[in-house]
């Protein structure tokens, strides 16, 4: 970026956006009452209109910056290249998605928290397109580095993290179909200097029909079952097959790349890790999951179908490449 690398950094990914959702987003990010930061949005693939749209809602503001980037590589690798795009320099670094919006006070309550952990996230209002912000309050948590590897807490647009944490997050660990990157930054403060919950919603998270991944509710164990079997339908593997290489896979690719790195990982987190990254099923992977159902930092449900998974070990997709760390 061409902008100064000393003030905080917003990354948003776009892929073709809604104009009116989009034109909102903007607006709430101008309306920050922290006004001391730089915005690089990334369009996922060559798009005139999206490209149209964004240049109108920008105007001629200089804090933003729009890349359109050639190609399009889907929401985990647009905003992998979006943050290789973020000085280094940076105190600080909020990710946004193209429709939400945000409180006039969010980055000014979340970015101090920064003094204390490496990563902070709110609560979001989910609500569905002109609702306002009246809607169901999400109820995230901060947890620790095995519960959240079980089930992710952070959602990446209700979170804003120190700029130095790109250095242990870039580049990616290899993805499956199941790979998300607020759950990566998420594992990757936990291992660092942790995770500040902010308990009050700090932002509008729009529901609709073109969402990503939009915010997952709770569900019961057959629930997740059926999601299981929905996703396997039609592959040449079975659904357990599915599980093992993209839900727990995902968690072994994840564990694997903070061990490469073995100055990122401290303490009795590196044998938290280490249970994963097996690949397999293992005493201390039980012990470590049951841990986490017990104290209730993680669901049963979904705890059940990661040991499930990890009953054979994840098949790699071809170009990975697979490291096993004792």
């Amino acid at each position: 970026m061409n902008h100064a690398s000393t003030v905080g950094q917003i990354c948003m990914a776009v892929y073709r956006p809604d104009p009116r959702l989009l034109r909102d987003q903007i607006e709430s990010l101008r309306s920050q009452t922290l006004e001391d930061w730089r915005c690089l949005i990334g369009i996922d693939g060559e798009d005139p209109d999206a490209l149209a749209h964004v240049r109108s809602c920008v105007g001629d503001d200089r804090r933003f910056e729009i890349v359109e980037f050639p190609d399009n590589v889907g929401f985990y690798r647009n905003f992998e290249r979006i943050l290789e795009l973020v000085p280094r320099a940076a105190p600080w670094v909020a990710l946004a998605d193209q429709d939400d919006r945000w409180f006039d006070e969010k980055l000014a309550t979340l970015t101090p928290a920064l003094a204390h952990a490496s990563l902070a996230f709110c609560q979001v209002v989910v609500a569905a397109p002109g609702q306002g912000r009246e809607g169901e309050v999400t109820q995230r948590r901060a947890v620790g580095l095995a519960a959240d590897i079980i089930d992710n807490q952070v959602t990446g647009s209700a979170c804003v993290f120190r700029g130095e944490l790109l250095e242990t997050a870039l580049p990616f660990p290899d993805p499956t179909d199941l790979a998300f990157h607020d759950h990566w930054l998420g594992v990757c403060a936990l291992v660092s200097d942790g995770v500040f919950e902010e308990p009050e919603p700090l932002q509008v998270y729009v529901q609709h029909q073109g969402n990503v991944i939009g915010e997952e509710r709770r569900r019961s164990l057959p629930g997740r079952v059926v999601d299981m079997v929905t996703r396997a339908r039609g592959r040449s593997s079975g659904a357990l097959s599915y599980l093992s290489d993209h839900r727990w896979g995902w968690r072994v690719n994840m564990a694997r790349r903070l061990l490469s790195h073995p100055s990122a990982v401290r303490g009795d987190d590196a044998a938290v890790l280490r249970a994963f990254s097996r690949g397999r099923i293992s005493t201390a992977l039980i012990r470590i999951v049951a841990k986490a159902v017990a104290v209730r930092d993680a669901p049963p449900a979904r705890a059940v179908g990661l040991i499930l998974g990890s009953l054979r070990s994840p098949r790699p997709r071809a170009g990975s490449v697979v490291q096993v760390v004792d």
